[in-house]
């Protein structure tokens, strides 16, 4: 089944009012397929640090993924504290797009994303898919940038549930 925005409802939604690290939003868990969409700015376009996705602020190891940036080669993480969506690539402002569907065995992601600094004349892009392995309903979201970096102010996410 091929989810669409238009035939979702938004289930939860959060504006960063301050720059922080981590931007996250509450969720009805009733829905088990969900699509996420995010714009993250960044405080400075020289910042790096990874992009991580985590589901009820269960920080356990049992999340996985595989993610590329610009076709490059497969970065594979297993048994982490989280989704890792890039790695510590500079990446400034970004806009994503994730697709979520819990199911008895664990929840399996696949995401996609563009980045690109104001003045960058070709944007870059990632693509990936992760594994949370638990049964727990979803009831909220985690958007973390790792490292020493910020996600900038009036940066949002939106979740859509069916």
């Amino acid at each position: 089944q091929v989810l669409t925005t238009s035939t979702m409802v938004i289930i939860g939604s959060s504006t960063l009012a301050v720059a922080s690290n981590t931007i996250s939003v509450t969720i009805n868990p009733v829905y088990p397929n969900m699509r996420i969409r995010a714009y993250l700015g960044a405080v400075s376009n020289a910042d790096t640090g990874s992009l991580l996705l985590r589901f009820n602020f269960d920080n356990s190891a049992s999340y996985s993924s595989r993610f590329y940036i610009n076709n490059g080669t497969a970065t594979t993480n297993t048994g982490n504290t989280n989704i890792t969506m890039w790695d510590d690539t500079a990446q400034p402002s970004s806009t994503i797009s994730i697709d979520i569907a819990h199911m008895s065995f664990g929840t399996p992601a696949l995401y996609n994303g563009a980045f690109a600094s104001s003045s960058a004349i070709v944007p870059s892009y990632m693509m990936g898919a992760g594994f949370w392995a638990s049964t727990t309903a979803i009831s909220s979201i985690q958007l973390i940038r790792g490292g020493a970096v910020n996600i900038s102010s009036s940066s949002w996410i939106k979740v859509y549930g069916k």
